[in-house]
């Protein structure tokens, strides 16, 4: 058989799984054709898909994780600050003294622990 006949069987039998109407298939739902050639209920279905794919993502674009970031930076000045005076300066003393102090560092130290956890979800451009 020459490989003209051969193109031309294969191409018979690909026009039978297409509908006289176009390239469009008989059946949307079962092929697997790019987007281009999705219906607008199958590529609706798939939007919906994606976005409940998504909706744990944490995306650079939100506002609150801009907020977020800033309460985050805000904090380690804080820190930044802080721990060498209560270390170094008063050598441990208000630590031990001062309940509120070591509230404060568990506190602070909580929502870095939370920041790490966040970092696991955030998407991040290219």
């Amino acid at each position: 058989m020459s490989e003209m006949q051969r193109n031309s069987r294969d191409t018979d039998s690909h026009n039978q799984s297409v509908s006289t109407n176009g390239p469009y298939p008989m059946d949307p739902e079962e092929s697997s054709l790019p987007d281009h050639y999705m219906t607008d209920s199958k590529r609706l279905k798939s939007s919906t898909h994606l976005k409940q794919q998504l909706k744990w993502v944490i995306f650079p674009s939100d506002r609150w994780i801009k907020h977020w970031d800033t309460m985050v930076l805000i904090l380690l000045l804080i820190v930044a600050i802080l721990t060498p005076y209560q270390i170094g300066v008063s050598a441990g003393y208000y630590l031990a003294k001062y309940l509120g102090w070591m509230l404060v560092n568990l506190v602070i130290d909580f929502i870095f622990f939370i920041d790490t956890i966040l970092y696991f979800f955030r998407a991040y451009r290219r």
